[in-house]
């Protein structure tokens, strides 16, 4: 049941006794399962509409509009990645009350560790980026930027986060396609499935169709 509980564990033998005291603590979650199910499918719809915008079956207009539907269905939760999309959706859309309110709650925030879970340190990186966005300056940009390569650099070698440094980093623009295939291709190998990242690829592919000389197991699997 839920709470705190203790218990011991003795070890003994005929010369030595041990007691270690454990403790376990089970909380079941609050949210019942409608509401989670009903969430992850509208984040899950967010996704998709992301990934049909990325490929070009949407117009910008029509990108915004669908996340602002999903988030009317999302109204009442307050789950980080949610609130993180509000801000997403204000800052394109140059909501300036929402921004500067988004934008005072990331000042507050102290600057991960380079021991915090990886979630932490997206969401981070993923506030700069929103910030960014609705400031369109300059120094808010290389904040992002820079943040994003050190904690890549630092223990956070991930794909979000490369993913990230793609649309910030400006060498990623010049970088030729076969050395982006490689840095990118290294998670494919990795057995990373992100459709995200398949979708890079395949636009690699098509600024040079040489790379697809022959059919290794990460070109059949992007190509699927």
């Amino acid at each position: 049941k839920d709470g705190k509980h203790t218990g011991r564990l003795v070890l003994e033998t005929p010369y030595q006794r041990e007691e270690i005291t454990i403790v376990l603590r089970k909380k079941t979650s609050i949210m019942p399962i409608e509401d989670y199910l009903h969430k992850k499918k509208y984040l899950w719809a967010a996704y998709k509409n992301l990934l049909n915008y990325k490929i070009g079956k949407m117009r910008q207009e029509e990108y915004l509009t669908n996340i602002r539907m999903i988030l009317e269905e999302l109204f009442d939760c307050e789950d980080e990645i949610v609130i993180y999309l509000r801000a997403y959706l204000a800052a394109m859309e140059q909501r300036m009350e929402e921004c500067e309110e988004f934008v005072n709650r990331l000042s507050m925030i102290p600057r991960p560790e380079y021991n915090q879970s990886t979630e932490t340190v997206l969401f981070y990186l993923i506030g700069l980026y929103i910030k960014s966005i609705y400031t369109k300056t300059e120094d808010d940009k290389r904040l992002a930027t820079l943040e994003a390569r050190d904690y890549y650099e630092n223990g956070y070698h991930i794909w979000p986060i490369l993913y990230l440094l793609m649309h910030l980093e400006e060498r990623y623009q010049t970088l030729t396609p076969k050395l982006l295939l490689e840095e990118v291709g290294e998670y494919l190998e990795k057995g990373c499935h992100s459709p995200l990242l398949y979708l890079e690829v395949v636009k690699i592919y098509q600024k040079d169709p040489t790379l697809v000389h022959q059919l290794t197991k990460r070109n059949i699997q992007v190509l699927y």
